[in-house]
């Protein structure tokens, strides 16, 4: 029996250094694989993204035949800006076409959804004010949101059902247009929501962006792309930005303020509604300046050059700063609401995926690493800026980011 004992022990001190070598072994080939298996999955949804994107695009350019006015969307997906997103704004038009059976969200980005969530869900005793020309107030009321009570909404004509904000049932409601795939988390180009500048002039005769309201919205800007804008614009559909992945930020307004579903709860990080249109940055003050509504864009006595002034600045590329021309303020694209989150592959940090006007998608690598595709702003090593260095990563090769996009087409007071 002592004899069966020790030989029972002896194999099982010959057993252990085994069983720790395979384990040893099996760590090391797990640490030297999982990278390459995280890779791998990383540029599958790359790739997802990326041919998300092209069906977007393919989407978009059905909406513009099917609309009579040739528009490629209604709007943002921006209820306040735009109106009701199950039915008002370039993720209603592509979902009613029956595109898509789930909601438009990319599988790489750490969103959730669009920031106008909030917007409908609204916060008790704050009434949600409309962003819309007054006359289009009414898009605020349709679909979904027929219910809502809004600051559109005449006191003394509303009807008592209507749900306040931050109600329960209307919860319900902005849950039921999720139910619906009326979500996204990418995020569309100041130029296929808005196109170009709302403008009027002063009475020194200077033109000037229009004073009805900022170019981010309806009323400072001339809306949607239209066909016509494409075909008679000087730069290419291949460099005409579209569509990109959403950033997320750590501010509160930026985060979903109750829960909504399962999947979506208090606190989930939001993309925005639409890049931020033209800004400068203002290197003493460290902060981009929009471009405010009566701002001049040209002056009286140079209105022989049209609008050459003011679009046609020298822009940033790997090698020249650009130039911000006759006011020396370099006006861009404000790209901070896009992502550059993907796989790059073994070339790149992460790469950002954009649609292009033409239905193509472009990989840009984000040069420096910050999550972000910077059009050219000198911001040095400002991290407040939203980006980490001055390197420009959307060239003119790439993209084009001016403030706005000149037309082939005489002026005829506004841009075309």
């Amino acid at each position: 029996m002592q004899a069966k004992c020790q030989q029972n022990d002896s194999q099982g001190r010959h057993r252990w250094p085994d069983l720790i070598g395979i384990v040893i072994a099996t760590s090391l080939l797990f640490a030297i694989g999982a990278p390459a298996i995280y890779r791998s999955q990383n540029y599958v949804k790359t790739i997802k993204c990326t041919n998300q994107l092209r069906q977007v695009g393919v989407a978009l350019h059905v909406v513009s035949i099917n609309d009579p006015k040739e528009r490629f969307c209604t709007g943002a997906y921006d209820y306040r800006r735009d109106g009701c997103p199950d039915e008002i704004g370039w993720v209603s038009d592509i979902m009613d076409l029956g595109a898509f059976e789930e909601p438009v969200l990319c599988p790489n980005t750490k969103s959730r959804g669009g920031v106008t969530l909030n917007d409908l869900i609204g916060v008790q005793g704050q009434p949600v004010e409309p962003l819309l020309p007054e006359e289009q107030y009414g898009q605020l009321s349709v679909g979904r949101c027929e219910p809502f009570l809004h600051g559109g909404v005449d006191p003394e004509s509303a009807k008592d059902d209507l749900l306040p904000p931050g109600s329960a049932a209307r919860r319900d409601h902005v849950a039921d247009i999720l139910k619906a795939n009326y979500n996204t988390t990418y995020v569309p180009s100041w130029f296929l929501t808005r196109w170009s500048i709302r403008t009027d002039y002063d009475r020194e005769g200077n033109l000037i962006v229009s004073k009805e309201g900022p170019v981010t919205d309806r009323r400072g800007s001339t809306g949607p792309v239209r066909r016509r804008d494409l075909e008679t614009s000087t730069i290419s559909s291949n460099a005409t930005p579209w569509v990109c992945d959403g950033s997320t930020s750590a501010k509160k307004d930026r985060r979903l303020i109750a829960d909504l579903s399962e999947t979506l709860s208090a606190g989930d990080p939001l993309s925005a509604t639409q890049t931020g249109g033209p800004v400068y940055w203002n290197a003493d003050r460290k902060v981009f300046i929009p471009l405010m509504p009566g701002t001049v864009l040209v002056p009286a006595n140079r209105k022989d050059e049209k609008l050459k002034p003011f679009c046609l600045d020298e822009l940033p590329d790997e090698e020249n700063p650009g130039d911000g021309g006759m006011d020396q303020k370099l006006w861009l694209q404000d790209t901070r609401q896009w992502a550059a989150e993907h796989y790059g592959g073994s070339e790149a940090k992460q790469v950002g995926v954009i649609l292009m006007a033409d239905g193509s998608a472009k990989t840009i690598s984000d040069v420096d690493g910050d999550g972000r595709l910077n059009p050219g702003f000198q911001v040095g090593e400002e991290s407040k800026s939203g980006y980490a260095s001055d390197t420009v990563e959307l060239t003119l090769k790439v993209a084009w980011s001016g403030p706005c996009i000149p037309s082939s087409i005489p002026y005829k007071g506004t841009f075309e």
